[in-house]
């Protein structure tokens, strides 16, 4: 957030509390004059400091907006008698607003590729705005590209982000989250209107208000509290649709053929799989008390993305498939062919590592990556100690930070994969996963995360509670679309 945006957020709270005190009938006690005073004390700053920075940024786009006239003479040493003239002219105008949807149609073909180019823009400006990272603002631009099925479904994720990823609607949002008995009433003239258009380009027709994309995980990877790589690793699909479908299959096998004899049909065999996003929430109360006394509403956003990631993280691994998606480790469990036994029966060691590679498909090993629970990670990196011939076939045993890749093959963690071996004699523990994500593991969501607010709580005996909630929700599918992508080590 930047400085003039932290102002604007800060003044539509104190404006709130002006408003609250000045509602106050009769003469105010002391308490309530020892408020007034500091709160238009405070206003007064903010907005002396919003002053300046509104006629900074004015002159800002004024000095870049004006043409320069740039003429220089070179002479010689002045025995050759002549001298070069250079004119050099740069002008740069005014650049348009990208969050302008004015004259632009849902229904003309012809305005299909301006939509995308705007939304592109408005995800490189969080960048200068919000301090994003290059590999956030990347995986924005590659949803952008390639999110939705068709042209249709593109361009309503081009006029979700555009509409809810513009400053004005996030400073609208936080408003809103701040000040929730107010809603829609607290904002001003342009924060509303930021909102109505939000509302109307939202994939969301069941209320709330939409997430800022820039917080939102179905746009942005947000890694906080868990180990979820998922999401980095694997294909990631967003709709605006119901259902998504798809196409899969193992290929076409060509053949060595001799003169005049007949081909053999290599038609492929197709795979149709279909995921359903599965509708996942998070409810969070908060007393009256709170909400005056705290920062709480200006922080649900990100709670709610952290909440988000930890609860996908562990779907993802071992999800069930029954009202959530299916977790990779749970689909290949299903599948004999992806599963690779230990070679001694309830122990793990360092032959079992080489028997994932040595069974993995040649197809899928340029690009496959081994997935575990940091504690299986770190029995694999003991199996290099002591002395001999394996001593150098792992990773170093207690020095440095994790290794990147093991075996040649990138390493990531999974907090929810299993983390310690049972002491069953046949344990059937499911501790490794290697195997192309992107091939062969989907997840799919659909587009916008939204948040509603309950005004108030009512207890089990139908009375108020004194408190507010706010109900945030979403929905998101996966499951494993190849299983001969992958090998499992099951010990």
């Amino acid at each position: 957030m930047t400085r003039l945006e932290q102002i604007l957020a800060r003044m539509a709270e104190i404006r709130t509390d002006i408003e609250a005190i000045a509602a106050v009938e009769g003469d105010l006690d002391d308490a309530q004059r020892t408020d007034w005073d500091a709160l238009n004390g405070e206003w007064d700053t903010l907005d002396a400091e919003r002053a300046t920075l509104v006629a900074r940024n004015q002159r800002l786009e004024l000095v870049r907006s004006a043409a320069l006239d740039v003429t220089r003479t070179e002479g010689g040493d002045g025995a050759a008698g002549a001298a070069l003239n250079r004119e050099v002219h740069t002008q740069r105008t005014q650049p348009d607003d990208i969050f302008d949807r004015s004259g632009l149609r849902v229904d003309n073909r012809d305005d299909d590729r301006t939509w995308r180019d705007r939304a592109m823009r408005v995800i490189e400006s969080w960048g200068d705005e919000y301090g994003l990272r290059t590999e956030l603002l990347e995986g924005a631009e590659t949803t952008l590209r390639t999110g939705g099925q068709n042209m249709n479904e593109r361009n309503a994720i081009a006029r979700h982000i555009m509409a809810t990823g513009s400053p004005e609607y996030f400073r609208a949002f936080c408003t809103v989250l701040a000040n929730p008995t107010l809603g829609n009433a607290a904002l001003d003239a342009e924060g509303a209107q930021a909102m109505r258009a939000a509302m109307a380009e939202s994939s969301n027709s069941v209320g709330g208000y939409a997430v800022p994309p820039f917080l939102d995980p179905t746009l942005l990877l947000q890694n906080a509290g868990v180990s979820n790589p998922f999401r980095d690793i694997s294909t990631v699909k967003s709709i605006t649709t119901q259902t998504w479908k798809g196409l899969t299959s193992a290929g076409v096998t060509a053949e060595w053929t001799a003169e005049a004899a007949e081909s053999t049909d290599a038609s492929p065999t197709f795979g149709q799989p279909s995921i359903t996003p599965i509708r996942a929430d998070a409810y969070v109360q908060a007393s009256f008390e709170m909400i005056e006394d705290t920062g709480i509403a200006n922080d649900l956003a990100m709670l709610f993305a952290d909440a988000r990631d930890r609860l996908e993280g562990a779907a993802f691994a071992t999800g069930t498939g029954s009202t959530q998606p299916y977790g990779i480790v749970t689909e290949l469990g299903l599948v004999t062919a992806s599963r690779v036994s230990a070679t001694t029966n309830a122990t793990y060691g360092s032959p079992d590592v080489f028997a994932l590679d040595n069974n993995m498909s040649q197809r899928y090993r340029a690009n496959a990556s081994f997935v575990a629970n940091k504690t299986i990670w770190n029995l694999t990196r003991q199996f290099a100690q002591g002395s001999g011939p394996m001593t150098g076939a792992f990773w170093v045993d207690f020095g440095g930070g994790r290794p990147a890749s093991l075996i040649g093959y990138p390493v990531y963690e999974s907090s929810a994969m299993q983390s310690s071996l049972s002491t069953a004699t046949a344990s059937n523990d499911d501790l490794i996963v290697l195997g192309d994500f992107k091939q062969g593991y989907y997840i799919v969501d659909r587009i916008g995360m939204s948040v509603a607010y309950n005004p108030l709580v009512i207890g089990s005996n139908r009375r108020p509670t004194g408190e507010v909630g706010w109900f945030a929700f979403w929905r998101v599918g996966a499951r494993c679309v190849n299983a001969d992508a992958f090998r499992m080590l099951r010990v």
